[in-house]
């Protein structure tokens, strides 16, 4: 009985390890934060792709919010040593390549110099009240970190579901970021925090917080970066001509 015990034990710890180093290279790993150019707003993004191009370098393209992307932007991207610890990589411009004001989301595009991770997309929508989400931000200007939280809201409609709102804690700084399922796969981007005024001063609503779904997104863009992002075509010439060219501007 004991030997069986120690086998399920071992066993037990194996999966937890699986599990973490799981979670960091299809969630964590593939977080950034986001800077507008005069770098008085930060936010997040997620990288869903990153393809070989020219000159040695990577084109990398990720979901953020609208309200905190300007047209030139600056990302931050992140190392991590012993699936545990984070620091600071690259600082590299950035650019909008997409935005949709309604939805609140847009489609940002970098170059890097190794490829980067990127995160696992859910269009199913087979989402149900009380599951287990999970989040990554670099809320408050810090590296990613991970909440976590359950589904406390969703449209009636499955099939046109319109937001998930969830009670995972957010902060200024964890707009754009990625929510995650029990499977590691993104299914929706952080947009806003309920909040309410009192005495002129605005405050967050604890327990709530709005993403819009990764399938929505995937309805709305149906533009030329629809068949980019989710049908994963080559790099449009025309985007990778114009990130090579706003990253001239800056010395590396």
């Amino acid at each position: 009985m004991r030997t069986v015990s120690y086998i399920m034990l071992i066993f037990g710890l194996m999966y937890t390890v699986n599990k973490k180093e799981e979670f960091i290279n299809q969630s964590l790993k593939p977080t950034i934060q986001v800077f507008n150019s005069a770098r008085s707003t930060t936010g997040t993004a997620v990288v869903v792709r990153s393809d070989k191009a020219d000159h040695g370098f990577y084109f990398n393209t990720a979901f953020s919010c609208e309200h905190v992307i300007s047209p030139k932007i600056l990302v931050q991207t992140y190392i991590y040593k012993d699936k545990r610890y984070t620091r600071e990589d690259e600082k590299v411009p950035a650019a909008c390549v997409a935005f949709d004001k309604d939805l609140d989301v847009s489609i940002i595009s970098f170059y890097s110099t190794k490829k980067l991770s990127c995160c696992k997309l859910d269009y199913n929508n087979d989402l149900d009240l009380f599951d287990q989400v999970n989040a990554v931000g670099c809320g408050l200007s810090e590296n990613p970190r991970f909440s976590e939280g359950k589904i406390t809201g969703l449209s009636p409609d499955k099939e046109n579901l319109s937001v998930i709102r969830t009670n995972v804690p957010l902060v200024p700084g964890d707009s754009g970021c990625g929510l995650f399922n029990n499977k590691n796969e993104l299914v929706g981007i952080s947009n806003s925090i309920r909040k309410m005024q009192v005495d002129d001063q605005m405050y967050p609503v604890e327990g709530i917080s709005i993403f819009k779904p990764v399938s929505l997104i995937k309805k709305k863009f149906d533009n030329k970066m629809y068949n980019f992002v989710f049908a994963n075509e080559k790099i449009p010439p025309v985007l990778d001509s114009y990130l090579w060219l706003l990253n001239s501007e800056f010395q590396r």
